[in-house]
């Protein structure tokens, strides 16, 4: 949901939700994280989690990399062993 539709204001969806929603999925392709705590806002309200959307600056991308899950060597050697066989 972008900051435009939390508002509530206008009816009409526009070209800036879909500018927001595709930075939106972009973030979480480089980051590896939701703009937001997905478990933070499933326990708020609807008016919280509006909110949120309006006010909140989401981490950045470079800061939330780090909060990635790291890939097991094994895993990552499995993976190119996988693409590269012998």
């Amino acid at each position: 949901m972008s900051p435009e539709q939390a508002e509530l204001k206008s009816v009409e969806v526009d070209t800036r939700t879909d500018v927001y929603s595709l930075g939106a999925l972009l973030y979480e392709l480089l980051a590896g994280v939701p703009l937001f705590d997905t478990h933070e806002l499933l326990k708020a309200g609807l008016d919280e989690v509006r909110r949120a959307i309006r006010e909140k600056e989401p981490v950045r991308p470079s800061a939330a990399v780090g909060l990635m899950p790291l890939i097991s060597w094994s895993a990552l050697q499995s993976a190119v062993n996988f693409s590269h066989p012998n």
